[in-house]
């Protein structure tokens, strides 16, 4: 383990304990839009994977879990390899990022037809 990637493990458990402890008061779920009152952790690449890891709401914390247990490759023999630790990243890295654009796709099919039906904005 190299110098950087010490800084980045202290640097996460810093903003895990930020967290917890109720210094942070009000966030933005990235995948629902919710305003989260209580979040978990979700360690991006499954904690044995990597330290990287972002706030989400109780649900989809869950149903990012149940993503990587039950849609994604079993695990592989060596956690430590840099190998499988990239591309589970990039795999829930993924995960994430089309969550959030069913999100939006959802969010304009709305605003679209709210505009057919004469609502305008400001």
């Amino acid at each position: 383990m190299d110098q950087y990637e010490r800084m980045q493990i202290r640097a996460a458990a810093e903003w895990r304990a930020k967290l917890q402890s109720g210094a942070i008061k009000t966030m933005i779920d990235p995948l629902s839009g919710e305003v989260m009152i209580r979040t978990e952790v979700h360690h991006i690449a499954r904690e044995k994977y990597g330290e990287a890891s972002i706030p989400l709401s109780i649900t989809s914390h869950r149903e990012m879990t149940r993503r990587q247990m039950e849609e994604h490759p079993p695990d592989g023999p060596d956690p430590d390899n840099p190998v499988e630790r990239m591309g589970r990243f990039l795999l829930s890295a993924a995960d994430l990022l089309e969550s959030i654009v069913d999100e939006m796709r959802a969010a304009a099919h709305l605003l679209i037809a709210l505009a057919g039906k004469g609502i305008r904005g400001p």
